[in-house]
């Protein structure tokens, strides 16, 4: 691929009445790769882009609920080289693939924890459990001022905790955030 390579994260929630705004976005930045984290999608609800690939996870339905329940997906530009690697987690939701990057292989993976789960460093480790270069993007309902959140909670404590210990780098924005995290290793 001759141009730089354009990937973005994007915290949905709900993309079914979004999906113009998305393809909009995605047409003007020339986007090449999509993480998306809460993107609401039940099973049986069709969701395509033109010139897009769709890997999605769910979480079922809780029952008594209208609203399907959070989502992980990976758009990517169907001209990269691809494939989707399932990892089992248990307190992530989260949907993984290699992409060829200059002959050389990159995971990527779209990240979900909900605020209620404890976040089990284990789920971490699993997801950089390679060599490969490695993003995760996605939302962990982690605070901690680290990545400028006014306060802090457990999942923050933990997550700072394994990122010292495991000798990774957490990239978030400028301003407090609901921790919305791209950990890069």
């Amino acid at each position: 691929m001759s141009e730089q390579l354009k990937i973005l994260y994007w915290n949905y929630q709900g993309l079914g009445n979004k999906k113009s705004e998305l393809l909009n976005f995605i047409r003007q930045h020339k986007i090449h790769i999509i993480l998306l984290s809460e993107t609401y999608l039940k099973r049986t609800a069709s969701f395509k882009l033109p010139n897009y690939h769709i890997y999605r996870n769910y979480r079922p339905t809780p029952s008594g609920q209208t609203r399907s329940a959070r989502g992980t997906a990976i758009l990517v530009a169907n001209k990269l080289v691809h494939y989707e690697v399932p990892i089992q987690t248990n307190s992530l939701k989260n949907t993984t693939i290699h992409i060829q990057i200059n002959n050389r292989e990159t995971r990527l993976s779209a990240i979900y924890k909900r605020p209620i789960n404890a976040l089990m460093p284990s789920d971490v480790d699993n997801l950089l459990d390679t060599d490969l270069p490695t993003i995760l993007a996605g939302d962990m309902n982690a605070k901690h001022p680290f990545w400028n959140s006014r306060r802090t909670n457990a999942a923050g404590l933990i997550l700072i905790n394994h990122m010292e210990e495991n000798d990774y780098l957490i990239v978030a924005p400028d301003t407090p955030t609901s921790a919305n995290i791209n950990l890069t290793s």
